[in-house]
């Protein structure tokens, strides 16, 4: 970290700044590389469209050719003959409030004149009636017969399956009684003698012929398997 500072305070100097911007048109301002043309309205998406004023009867109807009155029946004009000659004054300016347009008189046909609409009638709230009773489906004597199978309360131990503990055999316990008149088959020494060099190793039998053996003499002698038990060479291999 000291070691950049001291470059960075060397190289970050206003005039290797400017350096770096002139090549953008930044600092100072380039007029050869942003040109007043990219500054100035496009021709297709910003030109302006003249419009000309549309009165509002000239957007609905075209122009009236000739001016139009309503049409009168005859009975009603030879009743009002004497009234008109009182009345033409008057008569000339009416004539100018009657002309219309055209299409007037057969918008005003075509419309349907809607009555008022009828008032609504309030909702008149009538008494609930409480629901009939359901029949009943099935018969009393068949629901006796149906007996209700329950399920046996499944357990969490029952779920998971354990393994099975296997008992331990206890070896068999010696008889001492018969070591003692018995001798080693191997070193001949009996059991408990004092002359016995190997006096604090084990005796084992054989499981066929039923002969003593010293621990060492056994294992040099015989097949020892894990549970314990000992076959002796003799056994194994009589014909040797």
């Amino acid at each position: 970290m000291p070691l950049f500072s001291k470059v960075w305070m060397k190289a970050a100097t206003p005039l290797n700044g400017q350096a770096g911007f002139r090549g953008s048109a930044i600092y100072p301002f380039n007029p050869a590389k942003i040109n007043e043309n990219l500054f100035m309205p496009s021709q297709t998406s910003e030109r302006c469209f003249q419009e000309t004023p549309v009165a509002p009867d000239e957007m609905l109807f075209p122009a009236p050719a000739t001016p139009c009155h309503p049409p009168h029946d005859d009975d009603d004009d030879d009743d009002d003959d004497d009234d008109d000659d009182d009345d033409d004054d008057d008569d000339d300016d009416d004539d100018d409030d009657d002309s219309c347009h055209p299409y007037m008189w057969e918008l005003l046909e075509q419309t349907p004149c809607h009555p008022l609409h009828d008032a609504v009638q309030p909702a008149i709230s009538h008494p609930q009636r409480s629901p009939p009773l359901s029949p009943i489906v099935t018969p009393p004597s068949m629901a006796e017969e149906v007996e209700v199978v329950t399920q046996p309360e499944v357990s969490f131990k029952s779920l998971i399956t354990l393994p099975k503990k296997e008992k331990k055999q206890k070896p068999k316990e010696k008889n001492t009684a018969q070591v003692i008149q018995e001798a080693c088959a191997i070193c001949q020494h009996s059991y408990g003698d004092g002359k016995d060099p190997k006096s604090t190793e084990e005796w084992l039998s054989c499981a066929v012929c039923v002969q003593w053996f010293h621990e060492c003499c056994a294992e040099d002698n015989g097949v020892l398997d894990d549970d314990g038990s000992l076959t002796c060479k003799d056994c194994l291999f009589p014909d040797m």
